[in-house]
Parts: structure tokens; C-alpha cells; sequence
């Protein structure tokens, strides 16, 4: 059994997110969702933010929401505009929250093996939960927000780049490094574009979307894609972390990591 404390019980884990935040139907090219099943094989979690102004999204619209969150393993939510910010803080902490979980069980087996932790030794026990705690704060997040420019957003793009520079803002005070990347489509020339790339600056989260030219399709498989290709480059030091098929913890309560 491992010992507490051991250099291998304190591998900093990467935690990677794409945020998908759309109004409306993928209409070219691949399905997303098996895309969106690809990027979660790849430990790539995949959130799907969908933006209405009034009344509702249309039901072929919110399934295709919830489908593309769930093959990605992540949360999907059917949100106004006007809380968007809150919105995509939220699911941002949420997601990384979930697979800090997975990650820490995983440690734990190495741990204390089958022994259950609220039996331990309290000296033992504190120990582990720093452990625990030191994985959440120190991790490395990596965040792409693809975002829907086909025209029926519009109207919405204002309150997305508020919410964009509101994010990039929160995970500045993360000890872990964290990075954020922000991709348009569709794209003047191909099905996505990097608008803004990796950064941990939320200065450089300003004034971008708004001047974006809007276009009419919405090839989200496409972007999908395009998204989870930025992670092939996004930084050498990265070590996988493999979120499939792993137990979620019984302990971890509120914990956000942040």
C-alpha cells in the first residue's frame, strides 16, 4: 500500500473541459454527440450551455443539448442570457468538482486499499485529506469555450463575452494553473475558428466577440473537433488523467477544488 505522502500520490492532475454555449441545431457535418463521445473517451469532459432570450428552446434543440452532454460526460444546462455568467462559473466548478472526484478515488485506493476513511486514525486521516485537498487546489485546468456565432446569436454575443471575462477572472485566484482558450464557428473560412488562444490572462478576455462577424450555419460536430484538437497543444507539462469508468466518492461533499 501506498504511504501517505509518497511523490507519486502527489501528481498534479490535468483537468480539461470544452464548454459548448448555443441557441440552436447542429446542421453540418459530423453528429456531435458521437464527437462529444470521443472527446470524454480522450478524458475531455463536454458541457453544453444552450442560450434562450424568451419562451423555450424547441424540444429537438434541448435534446440535442442533453445528448451531447451526456455522451461528453458532463452537465448541460437550458439557460436566459441574463444569467449566463453565474451559469458558466457554475458549471465550470461543477464539472471540474466531478472529476476531482474520480481523481481522488482513485488515490484513495492507493491509499488506505478498502479500508473506509472515517475509520482511520484521525492523525492518518488528516493526512489523506490534505493529499485530497492539495490534488483539488494544485491541478491544472484547461478550459475551451466553443461558442455558437451562427446568426440567430446575435443578440446574445454581449452577454457571452461577459461571462467569458467573468470566468477567466474566478480561476485567476485558482493556485493550480489554468488556462482558457476561446473558439468561434462557424468559421469565415472553415467550420471553426481559435479566437482567442490559451491564455491565463482574463485582460486578454475582452472586446472580441462583438465585433464577430455572425454566419449562418452551425456546424457544431465540426467545432467539436476543432476543440479537442486545441488540447494536442495546449502545454508540454500536461499529464492525462482518465475520467471514464471510475466510481464517484462518497466524501467529497461541497469541495470545488477552487
Amino acid at each position: 500500500m501506498a504511504q501517505i505522502g509518497d511523490d507519486k500520490m502527489q501528481v498534479v492532475p490535468t483537468l480539461k473541459q470544452i464548454i459548448i454555449i448555443t441557441d440552436g441545431h447542429s446542421n453540418v457535418g459530423v453528429n456531435p454527440v458521437v464527437v462529444a463521445q470521443e472527446s470524454y473517451n480522450q478524458g475531455i469532459v463536454v458541457n453544453v450551455i444552450g442560450v434562450i432570450d424568451s419562451g423555450s428552446m424547441s424540444d429537438h434543440g434541448a435534446r440535442e443539448v442533453r445528448n451531447i452532454a451526456e455522451a461528453g460526460g458532463g452537465l448541460s444546462r437550458i439557460i436566459s442570457s441574463r444569467i449566463l455568467t453565474h451559469t458558466v462559473q457554475m458549471v465550470t466548478r461543477q464539472a471540474m468538482n466531478v472529476t476531482l472526484q474520480q481523481v481522488v478515488q482513485t488515490k484513495l485506493q492507493q491509499l488506505i486499499g478498502n479500508r473506509s476513511l472515517d475509520l482511520l486514525h484521525p492523525e492518518e486521516r488528516g493526512r489523506i485529506i490534505e493529499v485530497i485537498e492539495d490534488i483539488g487546489e494544485e491541478s491544472t485546468l484547461q478550459v475551451v469555450l466553443l461558442i455558437d456565432i451562427s446568426a440567430s446569436m446575435k443578440e446574445k454575443l454581449p452577454a457571452i463575452e461577459t461571462a467569458i471575462r467573468e470566468l477567466g477572472i474566478s480561476i485567476e485566484s485558482r493556485v493550480g494553473r489554468s488556462e482558457l482558450q476561446v473558439i468561434t464557428y462557424p468559421g469565415l473560412s472553415n467550420a471553426a475558428e481559435v479566437t482567442v488562444p490559451w491564455t491565463n490572462d482574463s485582460r486578454k478576455l475582452t472586446d472580441f466577440l462583438v465585433t464577430l462577424q455572425t454566419r449562418g450555419k452551425t456546424p457544431t460536430g465540426p467545432a467539436l473537433q476543432k476543440a479537442i484538437q486545441a488540447f494536442t497543444v495546449a502545454l508540454e507539462d500536461e499529464s492525462f488523467i482518465s475520467v471514464r469508468n471510475q466510481p464517484s466518492s462518497t466524501f467529497w461533499g461541497d469541495y470545488a477544488g477552487y
